[in-house]
């Protein structure tokens, strides 16, 4: 694989996750194994860019994927003087499962913040009647699909089952009991 924009070429094999992983990769590890991997990616084979956007894929950090990349460099001397900060270094799993519930809870929220909206979005569309009374109908049933997916995915990383999750039927009420509800993934591994 002999181009210039080996970067870009390895960026589109890779999904959001993959990209994050590749930012963690560059933050956590100096600029002569940042160079080093650039220079590799140059002349690797086609096979092996597709081995390192795998391995990026599914990563839980890109410290991870710094061990794949070790295997790999050709100038191990150098790579030993490299020391990530401690806060890029590979999380231990409890750190590892909370930030991945904390990432989870976000997206839950998000579901749940976008379902709202375009439950009211769908209202207005109603109400303003004509031909906008269609869209609104689905977008207000859209609404309630994310904010109840949402809201079961919250009730899965508090601890709980995420059937628990539909009593967001209960619109407000239903979310502030979830809300209410104690966090049990806390103890959870």
């Amino acid at each position: 694989m002999n181009n210039g924009h080996s970067i870009s070429a390895l960026t589109s094999m890779l999904n959001a996750i993959g990209q994050q992983r590749l930012f963690e990769f560059f933050d956590g590890v100096g600029p002569a194994t940042a160079a080093r991997f650039r220079a590799w990616l140059s002349t690797a084979a086609e096979a092996e860019v597709k081995a390192a956007a795998d391995s990026l894929n599914h990563s839980s950090h890109g410290s991870e994927f710094a061990r794949w990349w070790r295997e790999r460099d050709s100038a191990p001397e150098e790579r030993t003087a490299e020391r990530s900060p401690p806060h890029l270094r590979a999380p231990d799993r409890g750190r590892s499962v909370r930030s991945g519930n904390r990432s989870a809870r976000h997206s839950a929220i998000q579901f749940i913040a976008l379902g709202f909206v375009l439950q009211i979005v769908g209202r207005v569309l109603v109400e303003l009647g004509e031909g906008g009374v269609v869209l609104g109908v689905m977008l207000a049933i859209a609404g309630v699909v994310l904010y109840l997916g949402g809201c079961m995915k919250y009730a899965e990383v508090k601890g709980h089952s995420k059937w628990l999750g539909l009593v967001g039927l209960l619109s407000c009420l239903g979310l502030l009991i979830l809300v209410l509800l104690p966090d049990r993934s806390r103890g959870m591994r």
